[in-house]
C-alpha cells in the first residue's frame, strides 16, 4: 500500500486525519491532522515559523513512517474507548484481532527492511541459530529505516 487515509468527521467538519503517503517528502510519511485550535499552540507555531497559518490542522504529527503507523483498528478503538461510541458485542475482540493482523504484516515488512537487526535479536536476545541464505543476506534498507 502506497497510500491510505483515514478520517474522523462530524456534521461534514473533520477531527482528525491519518495521512499515509510513501512518497511524502515535504511533511512525515504517515501522520495525524488535528482538527482543532488551542491558541498556545497557534502562537508558537506563527512565532516560530512566520510561513505557518498556525492552524492546527496544517501541523503534521508524526507517529513513526511508514512501518509503525497506526492502523485503522487504532482509531477505531480510540472511537469505542475514549469517544464511548457504540461497539457490537465482540467488536473489541475483532479489533484486536485485527491490530494483530497488520503489525504482524508491517513486522514483516521491517524485517525485509533489516534483515541484520532481525538476525541480531533471534542469536543475540533469543538465543535462535540463524542460517543465512546461501545467495548472500539483503542489505538493510536505510532509505526506509530514514524515512520521516
Amino acid at each position: 500500500m502506497a497510500k491510505s487515509k483515514f478520517e474522523l468527521r462530524v456534521n461534514r467538519h473533520p477531527l482528525l486525519r491519518l495521512d499515509f503517503d510513501r512518497s511524502m517528502h515535504s511533511a512525515p510519511g504517515c501522520h495525524w491532522n488535528v482538527h482543532a485550535e488551542r491558541c498556545a499552540m497557534t502562537n508558537l507555531l506563527v512565532r516560530n515559523n512566520p510561513d505557518h497559518s498556525g492552524e492546527l490542522s496544517k501541523l503534521h504529527l508524526p507517529v513513526g513512517g511508514a512501518r509503525m503507523r497506526p492502523c485503522l483498528e487504532d482509531l477505531l478503538q480510540l472511537l469505542v474507548e475514549e469517544f464511548l461510541f457504540d461497539a457490537m458485542p465482540g467488536a473489541l475482540q475483532a479489533i484486536e484481532n485485527g491490530r494483530v493482523k497488520w503489525r504482524r504484516r508491517q513486522l514483516a515488512a521491517m524485517v525485509r527492511d533489516d534483515p541484520e537487526e532481525a538476525v541480531r535479536v533471534l542469536r543475540d536476545e533469543l538465543d535462535y541459530k540463524v542460517i543465512p541464505p546461501t545467495s548472500g543476506v539483503p542489505g538493510v534498507r536505510f532509505d526506509r529505516l530514514r524515512c520521516w
